[in-house]
């Protein structure tokens, strides 16, 4: 897995969360967008700011 190919799996991860997170605001469900908020905020913004480490994480995990 690339760099890139990890910066994109954070892109669709964030805008995925966000998108969670508008929903369930909308819906009043402050609990689960919180918890939306938190997981994409530390995956998201974690694969973003550091996608090299990423990958060896990933590659670890793999093998």
């Amino acid at each position: 897995m690339s760099v890139l190919a990890v910066q994109l799996l954070a892109v669709i991860l964030v805008l995925g969360g966000g998108a969670g997170v508008l929903a369930e605001w909308g819906a009043a469900h402050f609990r689960t967008a919180f918890m939306y908020m938190g997981f994409t905020a530390v995956v998201g913004g974690g694969l973003l700011i550091f996608p090299g480490e990423a990958v060896h994480v990933l590659a670890a995990l793999v093998v």
